[in-house]
């Protein structure tokens, strides 16, 4: 957008709104209740395409800085520990960790699972014991394909302590 032109036509559209608000351009009998209705109809009708502008250019703009404080908050990591007296980790587990404004939520997609909490290190202990769960969840049970193959994956990097 070329900010020259455009605000040239934000100085016509101020024009016009000044020209439509300026009763000694109407006869008289525009001056009636009913008609001074229509004037103020006319003059919200020229008003509205600087109106949804504005809105779109607002809401456009909360979403880029809700945006922005998602990505600054929004990071990957690997867990290295469970911090479990029954399983440990073999390798790292990938996990995305990112707060929504209210709470932060660590999660596996390799996995499938997360962990919440009020902060990262709350967020990451939910998910560690998550994680634990799922394991002797899946352990001794008939699976799916699909929980199969999370199994398959999750007891090649953890195994029980002795």
């Amino acid at each position: 957008m070329n900010p020259e032109t455009h605000g040239q036509h934000a100085d016509e559209s101020d024009a016009e709104i000044d020209l439509l608000l300026e009763p000694w351009q109407y006869p008289a009998e525009l001056t009636t209740p009913l008609n001074a209705e229509m004037l103020a109809a006319k003059v919200l009708d020229s008003l509205r395409p600087t109106r949804l502008s504005l809105n779109a250019l607002l809401v456009r703009l909360e979403q880029l800085c809700r945006g922005a404080a998602l990505a600054a908050e929004s990071r990957s990591i690997l867990m290295g520990s469970l911090l479990s007296d029954r399983l440990e980790l073999l390798s790292p587990i990938p996990v995305h960790v990112e707060c929504d404004g209210r709470q932060h939520i660590a999660s596996s997609k390799d996995l499938g699972v997360f962990g919440v909490g009020i902060d990262e290190e709350s967020a990451l202990d939910d998910l560690r014991l998550e994680i634990v769960e799922f394991y002797y969840d899946l352990k001794d049970e008939p699976l799916g394909e699909h929980l199969r193959q999370r199994y398959v994956y999750l007891s090649s990097v953890v195994r029980e302590k002795k």
